[in-house]
This record gives C-alpha cells, sequence and structure tokens, in this order.
C-alpha cells in the first residue's frame, strides 16, 4: 500500500532522481502546500478504468523548495521539457506564472464528441501543461470542469443560466473565471476582494461589466445594495479553504429573504473536515434554502479533461460521465 512519501516530493532534486529512475511516464501536479491533494487518488483511478498502466501521477509541494533563494518556478517547467514528464497540473499560487515564449496555447478542441470548447487566446490562468511532439503547450481545463459541475446539478447551460456573477477572491482562480466569460457581456460580474484586482482594467476584460467591492463593513453594504432581487445569481468563492469566509454568513443573513432561494453557491474547495468552513457553509446554505455546490465534481471533472490532452483520449459524453461516475464513487 503506497503512503503519502511515495508520491509526494518537496524537493525538486529527489523528484528528478524519480523520475529518472521510473520506467513509466508521469504526470505532476505543482503547487505550494497542497499535501492534502487528492489529484493522486482522481488521476490513478483514472488509469484504473481505461486500463492505463505506463503513466503515474506525483506531487511536487515546493513549499521548501521556494524558501531557497535560487529556487524558481522556472526550474519546475525543466520537468516537462526535459524529462518523461507527459504533462503537468499547476494549482495555487503558479496559475497566472508567465509562461515563456517557447510555450504555446492550445488551439485544438479537446473533442467534438465532448461539445466543449478550451479558451484559444489571452489566458490570464493556467492549470494544465502538456507535451507534444517535443513541443510545450499550457491551457486551461478548470473552468471546463466547473461547468460541467453546475450543468449536472441541473444548470443546463452553466454559467450562462445566471444574471448575475459574484467571485469571492481575486487570485488565480477568479482570472480562470473572467477568461470562460469574458466574451459574455450580458452578465453582471461582482467580485469580492481584499484589495482592488488591477488585471480586470485589461483589455482582454474590456466587455465585461465588473463591480469591484472590498470585504470591509462598508464595501460589503455596498455590494449588497447592487444586487438585483429579480435575477438568479451564481456565487463562486475562489478562496482556500484556509481562509476564514466567515463573513460570508454576514452578507446572506443580510440578502433579502426573497433572494435566496435564486443563488447558487459553488465552494471550489472539496476537502471536509469536522467543523471547517466548508462543513459550516454546506449546513447554513441548506437552512437558508440556498443551492449549495462544493468543489469535488470540478476536481474529478478538470482533472478528466486534462488527461484526455495528456493521452490524446477521444471520449464521448456518456463515456465522460461513466468515467467521473467510478472516480467519483471510488474517491
Amino acid at each position: 500500500m503506497s503512503t503519502k512519501s511515495d508520491y509526494i516530493y518537496k524537493n525538486i532534486s529527489t523528484l528528478v532522481r524519480k523520475i529518472e529512475s521510473s520506467n513509466l511516464s508521469l504526470s505532476l501536479l505543482i503547487g505550494k502546500n497542497i499535501s492534502f491533494s487528492l489529484s493522486v487518488k482522481v488521476h490513478s483511478l483514472f488509469y484504473q478504468y481505461h486500463g492505463i498502466d505506463k503513466l503515474s501521477y506525483l506531487i511536487y509541494d515546493t513549499l521548501d523548495d521556494c524558501k531557497n533563494p535560487s529556487w524558481n518556478f522556472k526550474q519546475a517547467l525543466l520537468l516537462l521539457e526535459y524529462y518523461n514528464v507527459v504533462g503537468i497540473n499547476i494549482t495555487s499560487p503558479y496559475k497566472i506564472y508567465p509562461f515563456p515564449s517557447t510555450y504555446k496555447c492550445i488551439v485544438d478542441n479537446l473533442n467534438e464528441n465532448l461539445d466543449c470548447k478550451l479558451i484559444k487566446d489571452n489566458l490570464h490562468a493556467v492549470n494544465t501543461l502538456v507535451k507534444y511532439d517535443g513541443k510545450s503547450y499550457y491551457t486551461s481545463t478548470d473552468m471546463l470542469g466547473l461547468d460541467y459541475s453546475l450543468k449536472k446539478y441541473g444548470y443546463k447551460n452553466g454559467i450562462e443560466d445566471f444574471s448575475n456573477l459574484i467571485i469571492l477572491g481575486s487570485g488565480g482562480m477568479s482570472r480562470s473565471i473572467l477568461d470562460f466569460i469574458k466574451d459574455n457581456p450580458n452578465l453582471k460580474v461582482f467580485m469580492l476582494s481584499r484589495s482592488h484586482p488591477d488585471f480586470i482594467d485589461e483589455l482582454s476584460f474590456k466587455n465585461l461589466n465588473i463591480n469591484c467591492f472590498s470585504l470591509s463593513s462598508d464595501g460589503l453594504k455596498q455590494f449588497i445594495d447592487s444586487i438585483n432581487q429579480d435575477e438568479h445569481i451564481l456565487i463562486i468563492n475562489t478562496l482556500l479553504n484556509s481562509v476564514d469566509t466567515s463573513w460570508c454568513f454576514w452578507v446572506f443573513d443580510n440578502l433579502p429573504s426573497s433572494i435566496k432561494g435564486r443563488i447558487c453557491f459553488m465552494d471550489l474547495n472539496y476537502v471536509k473536515s469536522n467543523g471547517s468552513m466548508l462543513e459550516k457553509e454546506a449546513s447554513f446554505f441548506k437552512t437558508n434554502s440556498i443551492h449549495f455546490i462544493d468543489g469535488r465534481d470540478m476536481l474529478i471533472a478538470q482533472a478528466v479533461y486534462s488527461e484526455i490532452l495528456w493521452n490524446k483520449l477521444s471520449l464521448d459524453k456518456e463515456e465522460f460521465r461513466s468515467t467521473h461516475k467510478f472516480i467519483d464513487s471510488n474517491l
């Protein structure tokens, strides 16, 4: 039985030795302070379901290496460029890393059978790297996963079923969300953040109707006054599970009761424990008739999309759903 030490590496030199000694092709998740991640199990279940026995998934947690002044994320990219690594998933805080010009954005859609499209240009956040014919490419499957999750829970058109989108936080995932909706000027976007996110002023977001509010008492009151009480609202929490989001409860306590039945709250976190903020949110929103979705389905779906790219698979919608169901049932 494998232990975390078998698949979590906190030193790039040790990881390189593992890659060099392995007789398998490898894929990786790279991020900081991510030892809690379920990604290894998700991808391992994908390999099991599809009978892939020549590929293994590892985690590179940069928490220790990034304390070294001589280390930088570019060293991690060398793992894809020079070793037997077929693909890399990227998570916080590296989603917004400025990739070198040698990296190109993937322009091909995943496949016609899945009826989903990758964003082809002006990406402000990346979660997937892939190597084709010795060349390195980047893309994002995060929002494909989020869209899949919304549709699974009855929102047939995904984000387009909502008139208002509220984003909590302004990190890499908030950029992915804006990339996904940047051609939808009819969607009213609210962003709650500790500071004004300068990136929303970029030209690629000029068509969006974005309203920013600070996480202060005055900012939250202004936000509540700006909400249209007659429209459906999607709220996406991009803040990490370790961040205190208790102020969310204050916001909802101050929303008119008539609006609560039209709210879907989606928390992109997925690790629950007794007394955690995620657990408290689920209980609170159920009591207040607010539809609550956590990040588990999105986690699985974005991983499957990444694997489709890495393995050049062609799954139709039913095959995708059955893959997702198998992973979810065994996770």
